[in-house]
């Protein structure tokens, strides 16, 4: 999208049409959410045919005019792929989600022989294995996903004896927060002082002292000094 801006300044330039021709339509379109230059909706058709297809074709009309945008809709589904969810709306009206990934993805990882910290493979596996659990609404998808994630790692170069573990560790992990998160209701962060935090941000060298080094030195010499002031 060019310079770092350019996301939120797409979203809320298109927001300005959004705002006049989205709630003109609410009869019909029942929910549409939209990422930057993504939309998914949900559309709810006139009982009569032809009458429907009249409206669905004065909506995408609307839809693009703005300013020059072109938007590519896609035929009206009870299938689609938005991001990286794959969804299907059911007979008995209930939503199947699943995870979607474009077949022109090359799955670069970050190789283990990469300058990263030892904990980058395991925050990598932790994250990924809660993605699919949380988007899959099968547990056989499931399944299908986190196998195809750790042989896309095995072919990366990390060893079989180094993932089994992490990946165990993963799903038991995964399971408790989703159980979790479904018991309890969010909460709000403890307030704190800002100007009582300072944080040191380095680059990551293999060769640089451990975090709990920098930390014991922090302290010793700067926030508890010994028989000196802080």
């Amino acid at each position: 999208m060019g310079i770092a801006p350019a996301p939120p300044w797409a979203t809320i330039f298109y927001a300005l049409h959004e705002q006049h021709f989205v709630p003109k339509w609410s009869t019909h379109l029942i929910f549409c959410k939209r990422f930057i230059d993504d939309i998914i909706g949900t559309w709810l058709p006139h009982p009569d045919m032809d009458t429907d297809t009249s409206l669905w074709s004065a909506f995408c009309n609307d839809l693009q005019q703005w300013h020059g945008l072109e938007w590519t809709v896609s035929l009206r589904s009870t299938r689609c792929n938005f991001m990286d969810l794959a969804l299907t709306l059911t007979p008995t009206g209930k939503i199947d989600t699943n995870l979607f990934e474009k077949s022109p993805n090359l799955y670069l990882y970050i190789p283990p022989g990469s300058a990263h910290s030892k904990g980058m493979i395991k925050d990598l596996i932790f994250g990924n294995t809660l993605r699919i659990m949380r988007l899959c609404s099968h547990e056989d998808d499931v399944t299908t996903h986190l196998a195809n994630f750790k042989t896309r790692l095995l072919a990366g170069g990390y060893p079989h004896s180094l993932l089994v573990p992490l990946f165990l560790q993963a799903v038991k992990h995964a399971k408790a927060f989703i159980k979790k998160q479904g018991r309890d209701h969010p909460t709000q962060p403890l307030p704190h002082n800002t100007s009582t935090k300072i944080f040191l941000h380095l680059e990551f060298h293999p060769e640089d002292p451990k975090p709990q080094a920098i930390h014991r030195l922090w302290q010793e010499y700067v926030s508890e000094p010994e028989g000196e002031r802080p």
